[in-house]
């Protein structure tokens, strides 16, 4: 007999095997789409397992199937054929209640243009998926000016997008999908609407929250050098999974990442601070005090 899962969580038919724990899991999957009297195949048979806490990005030209297989990832979609498992559960058999709410608890998306509300401001965006949900006010507000200073944004909450730079929006857009504790974070092109200096910043703040919450990330991207930052790089061409391949960036991204984490656990100061820091050490050199160093945020 299927298992069925609690009253509480959404309904549907369990994963058949629970040795490995895949979050993400696609067996044959297909997608069809009718265009008049034309039959257009988007998907031709994936299959494809991401373990809880990975990180992989989606490659492939325009047309390929990519943003339909992000599109069922993200619960948008369901496939015409084949099954696709989210945290164990069998996507097709949902309905369109339990697939809303499923989608609101266990999957985070970040677009490309940022899609917030221009008359809320940056911490009112992030609020606004938690009014739907069974959390108090207080609570609410705590919690978004909390992911706003982890993405960096503790000094610019109360702007509205309009007074944001575009890494900034992103940054905002990131929090608001972390706002329901997201078993995947789903982005798509994320640093398309952005400079590359910008874009980086904002990949290495993916990876961060990646290597620091233990989220299992899926990027999609054109971008090689983005991609390869991710532990699996997975090829779409004509509907079907051309290869994957290992991240050629992945260890770099780790070890930088290791490297600002201890330096933040040292000293207190976030990302990008080191400059301050030793500007502050050389002023007291000068001065002929002593450096105590940073003291510890409590």
């Amino acid at each position: 007999m299927v298992a069925k899962e609690k009253k509480e969580e959404a309904h549907g038919h369990k994963h058949p095997t629970a040795q490995v724990d895949y979050v993400i899991d696609f067996r044959d999957v297909t997608k069809t789409y009718k265009l008049g009297v034309t039959t257009v195949e988007a998907l031709r048979g994936i299959n494809l397992s991401v373990e809880r806490g990975d990180s992989i990005s989606i490659m492939g030209p325009s047309g390929s199937g990519k943003s339909t297989l992000l599109h069922i990832m993200g619960c948008l979609d369901v496939p015409t054929s084949g099954k696709y498992y989210l945290d164990g559960l069998d996507v097709a058999t949902l309905g369109s209640d339990d697939l809303a709410r499923t989608r609101g608890k266990k999957i985070g998306f970040v677009f490309q243009f940022f899609h917030l509300i221009p008359s809320l401001n940056a911490i009112e965006n992030v609020i606004l998926p938690m009014m739907f949900d069974s959390i108090g006010e207080e609570e609410r507000w705590k919690k978004a000016e909390a992911l706003l200073d982890k993405v960096g944004l503790k000094s610019r909450m109360y702007h509205k997008p309009n007074e944001l730079s575009g890494g900034e929006r992103q940054r905002v857009a990131i929090a608001r999908a972390l706002s329901q504790n997201p078993t995947v974070l789903l982005a798509d092109e994320p640093t398309g609407n952005l400079d590359s200096a910008v874009g980086a910043e904002i990949i290495k703040l993916f990876h961060k929250l990646h290597h620091e919450e233990g989220i299992t990330l899926v990027t999609v991207t054109h971008d090689p050098q983005i991609a390869h930052y991710a532990d699996r790089v997975i090829f779409i061409k004509d509907g079907l999974i051309e290869k994957i391949t290992k991240g050629t960036e992945h260890e770099r991204m780790v070890e930088m990442l290791k490297k600002e984490i201890s330096f933040e656990q040292a000293t207190g100061l976030g990302a990008g601070e080191e400059e301050k820091l030793l500007k502050v050490l050389e002023k007291d050199g000068k001065n002929g005090k002593k450096p105590e160093g940073a003291k510890k945020k409590r």
